[in-house]
């Protein structure tokens, strides 16, 4: 008798399955879930584009013939050194053939492998002969250099969110997942602004922040937040600003470089480089 029970109860089917409440309870289990995974895709898909629209922000308006003018700035709410503060104007024409670039006080002029660096401060002219690839030239200057390749180190170290301020301008931010040591402040920030319509940059704004000891002179002033470590005592939070703010980009072909090399540097009836009339108070340095 005991030896038959055993064995239907073996081969029923459990109770709890048959069950309507158990059925219907597993049913929305399974349709949450499935929701779940939906939701989950769609967020990373939607994170993804959004920073492969950043890089291209970072690097699509970069191709030549290029025209651009735009300032850089250099700020920090607590000034240790020179360079924490700068503030530059940037212009830039390049064609495929040769590029011209004024930034920081000095020019550079490309003309075929020619390079020539006029240094007006110091009064000095360097020559040279170089194979500059002048995208390479670009990305060290006028913005972040964002590769490409770089959407799957992204998503793992930044945070991204996208608003549009207007019709015309759109804005993203990214925010690094790691904070500023014992604070739950981000380590880095960047603000991109752009026009919507040519998805091309208007500013970029990228805001980096760390720790330094707080100073024991009394009369040391300032405005930064302090922040205080257990066991380490004050500390203040340095907060380094980096502003590209661009006023112009085209891309007109054969369009002439606003200065030549003939117009800083000439060769003498020896085939030597000498510069100009305009120019001969400078020294010629040829590397």
């Amino acid at each position: 008798m005991y030896y038959s029970n055993y064995k239907l109860l073996l081969n029923s089917e459990p109770l709890f399955w048959k069950s309507k409440i158990w059925q219907v309870d597993i049913k929305w289990k399974l349709l949450l879930a499935c929701l779940f995974i939906n939701v989950f895709v769609f967020a990373q898909t939607k994170e993804k584009a959004l920073f492969k629209n950043f890089i291209s922000l970072c690097n699509d308006y970069k191709r030549l013939p290029l025209q651009l003018s735009m300032d850089y700035k250099k700020t920090s709410n607590i000034i240790l050194t020179q360079n924490d503060t700068i503030t530059m104007k940037g212009i830039f024409s390049m064609q495929k053939n040769g590029a011209y670039i004024s930034f920081g006080g000095a020019e550079q002029i490309i003309v075929d492998s020619v390079v020539l660096i006029v240094m007006d401060q110091i009064k000095q002219m360097v020559i040279t002969q170089s194979d500059i690839n002048l995208t390479e030239q670009i990305n060290k200057m006028i913005s972040l250099p964002v590769k490409d390749s770089s959407i799957k180190a992204m998503t793992s170290t930044y945070n991204i969110e996208q608003t549009f301020l207007n019709k015309e301008k759109g804005n993203m931010q990214i925010t690094n997942k790691q904070n500023v040591y014992g604070t739950d402040i981000p380590f880095e920030l960047i603000t991109l602004e752009y026009n919507v319509k040519t998805n091309e940059p208007l500013k970029i704004e990228t805001t980096k922040r760390s720790l330094i000891k707080k100073p024991e002179d009394v009369n040391f002033k300032t405005t930064a937040t302090i922040v205080t470590l257990k066991d380490k005592g004050d500390y203040l939070l340095k907060e380094d600003v980096t502003t590209y703010l661009y006023s112009s980009i085209k891309h007109e072909e054969n369009k002439m470089l606003p200065v030549r090399l003939i117009d800083r540097i000439v060769k003498d009836e020896t085939q030597t480089y000498v510069p100009v009339k305009a120019y001969e108070t400078y020294r010629l340095v040829v590397n």
